[in-house]
């Protein structure tokens, strides 16, 4: 496959808004143009909304809902994908 997907990513609180989650997938990013891979993917909670803004700050778009997904509280998962060497807006 063309395609590395992200499991996890948790900054601790103390260090968020510091550009950590940014650099972070910055880093990810060079390592699919290292392998030539052409997709990133995740999932995300519905209502994590500043992880859904970080990603879609660096070009991601859902492309796809599950419902149900998290078992803790049934809540849905966004699934987000960026197609690599697209500009970034």
């Amino acid at each position: 496959e063309d395609e590395l997907h992200l499991l996890d990513i948790v900054v601790d609180q103390n260090y968020r808004r510091r550009g950590l989650g940014t650099g972070f997938m910055r880093y990810l990013e060079e390592i699919c143009d290292a392998r030539q891979l052409t997709y990133l993917t995740l999932e995300v909670r519905e209502t994590n909304t500043p992880a859904v803004s970080l990603y879609k700050r660096h070009g991601y778009q859902v492309i796809h809902r599950r419902a149900k997904y998290y078992a803790d509280n049934g809540e849905d998962a966004l699934v987000m994908a960026k197609v690599l060497g697209e500009d970034e807006d």
